[in-house]
């Protein structure tokens, strides 16, 4: 699942919204949802933008994401890993709860 705002065409990441590739000489990351710590990379983004009054409507597709990415872990809890690395991650006694991500995520916007 990628509803993301960029897809594949050929050899390049193109903006779904622009048609625009993304240069080759542009360092970019993929965040995985297999990674154990993608939901917090994508909090910790969405939280610096809260700060940075960037409006909520705008933030609602890394929500989207967060949940997505939560959903996906639940569900394959093998497939979890550490990058570089490759160890299975035990997410049921690692990851915070849904309430306990808030009160993080809380805590990295000054709320």
């Amino acid at each position: 699942m990628n509803a993301g705002k960029y897809k594949i065409v050929g050899d390049k990441i193109v903006s779904k919204d622009t048609g625009e590739p993304i240069p080759d000489d542009e360092p970019i990351v993929i965040i995985r949802a297999r990674d154990v710590v993608s939901k917090k990379a994508i909090g910790f983004i969405r939280a610096m933008y809260e700060r940075n009054d960037i409006p909520l409507e705008k933030l609602a597709g890394l929500r989207e994401r967060i949940e997505a990415f939560h959903e996906w872990q639940i569900a394959n809890p093998d497939k979890l890993k550490i990058p570089g690395v490759g160890k299975p991650f035990d997410i049921e006694q690692k990851m915070p709860t849904p309430e306990e991500w808030e009160a993080l995520t809380a805590k990295v916007r000054g709320r």
